[in-house]
């Protein structure tokens, strides 16, 4: 009997910490770094880990990308919007929106909420994340008036865990995808446009967002008692 309860204590400790493998202790570092947040808050935090994961698999591509994870820019009306991460590159602006999520998922860039099903039994919906980065992207143009001219691109990548459902999209500079499939699409992305922003103009930005990145856990939590009021009838889904 105790031979059953330890080895069912040491699978629930397996479960419970080991969710984010040994790393390159550099990338998460700098990640870290950015973030303000520590291991153990990213372990803790599914959401966070994929988009660490994102992090890592940008920076494996090359140390010179300019990127800002978790900002959260402020809005005319006084609230935030949470991008997962930005990336600024001469050839314009890399707009970012993880869903470190598995089973199927089913959805369409028309449709208000998307499915994830895991089996017949249990299915969840999530809000659209094409509109969720669509609006992060409007508040982000508002920032940055002064660079109207720049492309935008809005990239949604899901975890290698999940399967995307047939889920087709016909707006221009919108992509969903897998993670393992994200160093590919943006390297044909940066080769299809031109360069729009110089050395200065992409330091200036970075420089700018980089301020809104590593905030304090008093506006993380104002961040989210917002989104609560606003979509306190929604079932719980929340949007950033």
């Amino acid at each position: 009997m105790e031979n059953i309860i330890f080895i069912g204590l040491v699978i629930f400790l397996i479960h419970k910490y080991v969710k984010f493998p040994k790393r390159n202790t550099k990338i998460q570092k700098e990640f870290m770094d950015l973030t303000g947040l520590s291991l153990k808050e990213i372990n803790h935090n599914p959401g966070m880990v994929g988009e660490y994961l994102m992090f890592e698999t940008l920076r494996n591509m090359t140390s010179e990308f300019k990127l800002i994870p978790n900002v959260y820019l402020p809005k005319q009306d006084g609230t935030t919007t949470e991008i997962d991460l930005i990336l600024v590159h001469r050839t314009g602006f890399y707009v970012f929106e993880s869903k470190h999520y598995s089973g199927w998922i089913f959805g369409s860039e028309d449709r208000g909420y998307w499915t994830q099903t895991l089996n017949s039994i249990n299915k969840y919906q999530f809000m659209n994340p094409i509109n969720q980065n669509e609006h992060h992207i409007k508040v982000l143009k508002e920032h940055f008036p002064q660079y109207e001219h720049i492309p935008y691109l809005s990239l949604v990548v899901f975890s290698d865990k999940s399967k995307l459902q047939n889920i087709v999209v016909n707006k221009p500079n919108i992509v969903v995808i897998h993670l393992k499939d994200l160093p590919s699409i943006l390297r044909s992305l940066f080769v299809a446009r031109g360069t729009h922003l110089s050395p200065n103009q992409t330091e200036d930005v970075v420089g700018y967002l980089k301020k809104f990145s590593k905030v304090s856990h008093e506006i993380k939590l104002k961040h989210v008692n917002d989104l609560t009021q606003v979509y306190s009838g929604h079932d719980g889904l929340l949007s950033q």
